[in-house]
């Protein structure tokens, strides 16, 4: 095998794995079949430019252009492929250009001191295969679950994979002439190698430290719903404990007016005076949802605020007091997310007639629907990897979709989020 052909067959699979790692990294915005045809329009076409560029001999000029040129249309094309058009997108790219590093740089070690393209070629494949899989399986769901939620912060990174790129391609732009003439090449290159596996752990140690700290701004969230749940709760029964006090007071003057009716024969009167100590009487009942009352908590602290803002909220829950499957305080965290959600959207509405939240929450056989629907004005856009809205406040916000999101993958909970004439719709089938 050739030199050039040898370099032209690196590329080539380089790039396959290029892709591959886009695949399964990038959050896509077309459908697999589109995807894989455009990953292979932009694979055939860099093809091209490198067959010219290492059989054709065209100069030194070319060849630093058909790098630049190939450079840009495989990060364009990522760009392209990703449903979001940011940085994300851009740090995944270079972290696929660098990833892709590991085989090269493995691939022309054997190349260099072997002395066989064969063999340099299949430790290529291994190396980024091996690789590619522990990626996925270690941190793909993570990453994409990053990508979605946090929205800043991913220009700077991508300094990271772009400066091990750099390093790569002044260390080795030689290569693998300049590794057969100098050893201390190949050792600088195995130590970027491990340099760069390390940069990454540390990323990805730092984006769990950032999630652990959002799951508990969570559940600081969900502890002040839960609290200022109680405390409606509480100021509810002790209105009622006072009406009720005040009735029995009035009770002996209302039996005085009973008895003067009678000996009056005014029977017509009586009625009325039973019918008003019965709405009195109905007044001073606290109002109860479901029998759990941590979730009860939640809709009664909503149901208060949704009428301070002169919203109309109707509930429908029949819920048990305890579960048998699932952890009735996550249950509560979901419920009262979808709820803060469904209050934030409604009450932006100018014409308060328009207000209206629908809340069901009943047992099917062994398992629960949660079905919350409310009005809205404007756009909302859903993401197409966790299927939820995307949070607009910017940093700070978005950790009650998370925890939908943790909640539905830890109980096997599936939901649907859809938008309907003006109306925002959250379902939800999970264990009871």
């Amino acid at each position: 095998m050739t030199l050039s052909c040898f370099i032209f067959c690196q590329s080539r699979l380089s790039t396959v794995f290029f892709f591959l790692f886009l695949y399964f990294f990038l959050p896509l915005r077309f459908k697999k079949k589109s995807t894989v045809c455009l990953m292979l329009v932009s694979i055939f076409i860099t093809g091209t430019i490198e067959y010219v560029q290492y059989f054709q001999n065209q100069g030194l000029l070319f060849s630093t252009f058909a790098r630049c040129a190939n450079i840009l249309l495989v990060q364009v094309t990522a760009v392209f492929l990703c449903s979001y058009r940011d940085f994300r997108a851009l740090f995944t790219g270079i972290t696929a250009s660098a990833y892709i590093r590991i085989g090269n740089v493995i691939c022309v070690l054997a190349w260099t001191y072997l002395h066989s393209g064969l063999i340099a070629i299949f430790l290529l494949i291994v190396a980024n295969g091996v690789s590619l899989a522990a990626l996925n399986r270690l941190i793909c769901n993570d990453y994409k679950m990053e990508m979605d939620m946090q929205t800043n912060g991913w220009g700077p990174l991508c300094l990271i994979p772009s400066l091990f790129y750099v390093i790569y391609y002044l260390l080795g732009e030689e290569w693998p002439p300049n590794a057969q003439r100098t050893l201390e090449n190949s050792v600088t290159m195995i130590l970027l190698l491990f340099l760069m596996a390390i940069t990454y752990v540390l990323i990805f140690k730092m984006l769990s430290k950032q999630r652990s700290d959002s799951e508990l701004e969570e559940n600081n969230q969900f502890l002040e719903i839960y609290a200022d749940g109680l405390r409606h709760q509480i100021e509810a029964a002790r209105q009622a404990e006072e009406k009720m006090c005040m009735l029995r007071h009035d009770f002996r003057h209302m039996s005085r007016m009973i008895l003067s009716c009678l000996e009056d024969g005014e029977t017509e009167k009586i009625y009325e005076i039973f019918n008003q100590y019965e709405g009195d009487a109905e007044g001073t009942l606290r109002m109860r949802y479901c029998e759990n009352v941590v979730v009860n908590g939640i809709i009664s602290s909503f149901a208060a605020e949704a009428k301070d803002e002169g919203i109309t909220f109707d509930i429908e829950v029949s819920l048990p007091c305890n579960f048998d499957s699932i952890n009735e305080f996550e249950l509560a965290t979901v419920v009262a997310n979808v709820l803060e959600n469904a209050l934030n959207g409604t009450k932006r509405i100018a014409d308060s007639a328009k207000r209206h939240i629908w809340l069901q929450l009943y047992p099917v056989k062994s398992q629960l629907i949660l079905d919350v629907s409310n009005t809205f004005e404007g756009s909302i856009k859903i993401s197409p990897t966790t299927g939820l809205p995307i949070s607009e406040r910017g940093a700070g916000h978005g950790y009650g979709f998370k925890s939908i999101q943790a909640y539905a993958h830890k109980w096997d909970a599936l939901f649907q989020c859809s938008i309907d004439e003006g109306l925002f719709h959250f379902r939800m089938l999970t264990k009871s």
